[in-house]
């Protein structure tokens, strides 16, 4: 599994030799020296990685760590985000399909009925309302046959990171019928319980707790959860741990409260029969700025998945040759980019949730400025902006500084990042790349230590983050 998540992202890059690409090669010119940018601020300065660049020219104008390796956070959803984007297509759309091996007699489903998954990262309950409409499925009353779910188009696991918690709700599991996120809700009012939607694959108890907290076992095929809590009334959210059946029994539950008992989902790996009804998920572009602006996990490992799919499928890679697909990674990523070093490029994820992560500012600039570059995407359209929404909202609000920045921002405990667009002073536009690390409190971090240091330092560095950019653009 660790394998998987290791060669998620890139493997389609190996199919972009046969593509007529843009050459991204940076320019270097006079640079600005650094220290008016960065002089006297509260951070060392081998914590801080920058790197900016005119997008156009690719002249670097400002670098400091340029090719030091960072814990990106989740300015890395940039990479899947935009190498969809090029490799995929804006348009390019997921499907989810109903296969019916059988027929429709009076109102009666006859037959083998099937939930075919298409690893839609933005699949939701209505959907699969629409798919019941779509087919005429609400207007019947019977069922003689079987109801199964394929989620074989991708390979399903049930936690996004395996080495966190894998029952926090950052860490669902996943697969090709991904639904709402893959999290369900637990709502409790005085000793009243409920859980949404109602499944019968999950157990819910309620206790009294001296702090707000959650316990989970295994239960048979049920998941049982106990929620402890200090409060008379609540409402907390949980990860799906089993995606597939999770998706067909809120399908099963939507059938029968329009009148139609379905039966109990069996998983299977070969859907077959004719197309019974299909939904296709918005385009990719769409789902690309829900990842940049929401910084969406789920939707951007599904996205890593995808672009995994593509590679193993259509070179027929065997196990041990996917074993090396790091490696052989950084070798065409030296041979794509040549003036730029990949060697020291580590890859866990494709949300940027590990702090196993690293990067180069100069290696993540490198994806802004591709994102500057693919038929019909603006990139820049598709990130939250600096005093005014997403992610960006409680950032940069000065008037100085308020809707000149368009960037994605990252956090974790002892590392903190930001990359996208500026527009400077003199209207100049700028691509940068901006990480604050402290990698050893983060190692101390990980080993369960400075919890409660960890979100003061964040804050505080948020705050060096925004002086760094109000001076750059200030500067320019």
């Amino acid at each position: 599994m660790r394998r998987v998540l290791r060669i998620a992202l890139f493997g389609p890059l190996f199919f972009y030799c046969t593509q007529e690409l843009p050459v991204i090669a940076f320019v270097r010119g006079i640079e600005q020296s650094p220290t008016a940018v960065l002089d006297r601020l509260p951070v060392a300065s081998e914590a801080i990685g920058l790197f900016v660049v005119d997008p156009g020219t690719q002249e670097v104008l400002l670098e400091h760590n340029g090719r030091e390796s960072f814990i990106p956070a989740s300015t890395l959803k940039l990479l899947p985000a935009v190498l969809a984007l090029e490799r995929l297509g804006p348009e390019h759309t997921f499907r989810t399909d109903l296969l019916l091996d059988g027929r429709v007699n009076g109102q009666a489903l006859e037959g083998d009925l099937f939930l075919r998954g298409g690893g839609d990262p933005a699949l939701q309950i209505a959907d699969l309302a629409a798919l019941i409409r779509q087919s005429g499925l609400h207007e019947l009353k019977e069922h003689r046959g079987r109801f199964f779910y394929d989620e074989s188009y991708l390979p399903a696991r049930e936690s996004l990171l395996l080495d966190r918690d894998p029952f926090a709700s950052y860490n669902p599991g996943l697969g090709a019928l991904t639904l709402e996120r893959n999290l369900f809700a637990i709502a409790w009012e005085k000793e009243r319980l409920s859980i949404l939607p109602p499944l019968p694959l999950f157990r819910a108890n309620l206790e009294r707790g001296k702090q707000n907290d959650y316990r989970y076992e295994p239960e048979g095929e049920k998941e049982l959860w106990t929620v402890l809590s200090r409060e008379g009334r609540g409402l907390r959210y949980l990860p799906v741990k089993k995606p597939g059946l999770y998706t067909a029994l809120t399908f099963q539950k939507l059938c029968r409260d329009r009148g139609l008992p379905l039966a109990r989902p069996e998983s299977t790996t070969e859907s077959r029969g004719k197309l019974f009804a299909g939904h296709h998920s918005d385009g990719l572009r769409r789902i690309a700025r829900e990842i940049l602006y929401y910084s969406n996990n789920v939707m951007a490992e599904l996205l890593a998945l995808h672009l995994t799919r593509e590679l193993t499928v259509a070179r027929g890679s065997t196990d041990e040759q996917a074993e090396n697909q790091e490696q052989a990674l950084k070798a065409f990523l030296a041979t794509r980019f040549p003036a730029i070093p990949w060697d020291n490029l580590v890859l866990k994820d494709g949300s940027g949730l590990s702090s196993e992560n690293r990067i180069s500012p100069q290696q993540l600039a490198t994806f802004l400025v591709l994102g500057d570059r693919i038929t019909g995407v603006d990139l820049e359209t598709l990130l939250p902006i600096g005093g005014w929404n997403g992610t960006m909202v409680d950032r940069l609000q000065a008037e100085t500084t308020a809707l000149r920045v368009h960037a994605k921002s990252g956090t974790l405990a002892f590392a903190v990042s930001t990359a996208g667009y500026l527009y400077a002073q003199s209207g100049r536009r700028l691509a940068f790349v901006l990480f604050l690390n402290d990698q050893a409190k983060r190692q101390q971090f990980e080993k369960g230590g400075l919890s409660r240091e960890g979100s003061n330092w964040i804050r505080q560095q948020k705050e060096t983050m925004d002086q760094i950019l109000t001076r750059i653009i200030l500067s320019y």
